[in-house]
C-alpha cells in the first residue's frame, strides 16, 4: 500500500512542478502545452490509450509557432522522452528505446514544432494537417530505413485514430487552443 501511495504521490508532483517550472520558465501557455503532454505520456500511457487520442502533435504545434523552431525541436526532444520515463514507473512496458532518452520518434516531434512555425500563417487546421502528413511520412521512412522493409501494414489503425483524434482537437477545442497561442505570442 505504501509503494501505491509513495508512485500516486509522485504522479502528482511531477504534474505539479513540470507545470510550475514550465509556467514559471515560459509562461501559462507552456505550462498548459506541459500539462497536455503529460496527460498524453503519462495518463494516456499508464492507461494504455495513447495510441488511440494523443496530444503530442497538437503540443509540439503550440510550441513550435509560440516559442519558434528552434525552443519547440528541444523542448520535444528532451520533455517528451522525460515523461515517457515517467510512465515506467507505474507500469510495465516493453520498451524499444531505452528511457529518458532522445529518440528518432522525438526527433520527429521536433520536426512537427519546426514545420508548425513555418506554417504558422495558415489555418490551424491546415497546420495540424500537414504536421501529420510530415509526422508519419517520417515515421514510414525510418520503419523502411531501420527494418530495410516495411513489415507494418500500410494501414495502420494507430495512424487513423490518431489523425481523427487530432482533427478532433482542433476541430473542437480550436478556440481555447487559439487563445493560448495568442495568449502566449
Amino acid at each position: 500500500m505504501f509503494l501505491l501511495d509513495a508512485k500516486i504521490t509522485a504522479l502528482v508532483l511531477s504534474l505539479i512542478g513540470g507545470f510550475l517550472v514550465s509556467s514559471l520558465a515560459n509562461g501559462l501557455g507552456l505550462g498548459i502545452v506541459f500539462v497536455f503532454l503529460w496527460i498524453d505520456k503519462v495518463i494516456f500511457g499508464i492507461l494504455r490509450i495513447n495510441s488511440i487520442v494523443e496530444f503530442t502533435t497538437v503540443s509540439t504545434i503550440i510550441i513550435g509557432i509560440v516559442y519558434g523552431p528552434i525552443f519547440g525541436f528541444f523542448f520535444s526532444l528532451f520533455l517528451i522522452p522525460l515523461l515517457d520515463g515517467i510512465k515506467i514507473f507505474f507500469i510495465k512496458v516493453n520498451i524499444e528505446w531505452p528511457p529518458f532518452i532522445p529518440g528518432f520518434a522525438n526527433v520527429i516531434d521536433g520536426l512537427v514544432a519546426v514545420a508548425a512555425w513555418f506554417l504558422m500563417g495558415f489555418d490551424l487546421l491546415y497546420i495540424m494537417l500537414a504536421c501529420l502528413a510530415l509526422k508519419y511520412t517520417l515515421n514510414f521512412l525510418f520503419h523502411v530505413i531501420k527494418l530495410r522493409v516495411y513489415t507494418q501494414q500500410p494501414f495502420d489503425y494507430k495512424m487513423f485514430f490518431s489523425v481523427i483524434s487530432n482533427v478532433a482537437i482542433i476541430v473542437l477545442f480550436r478556440d481555447i487552443i487559439m487563445g493560448i497561442i495568442t495568449s502566449s505570442l
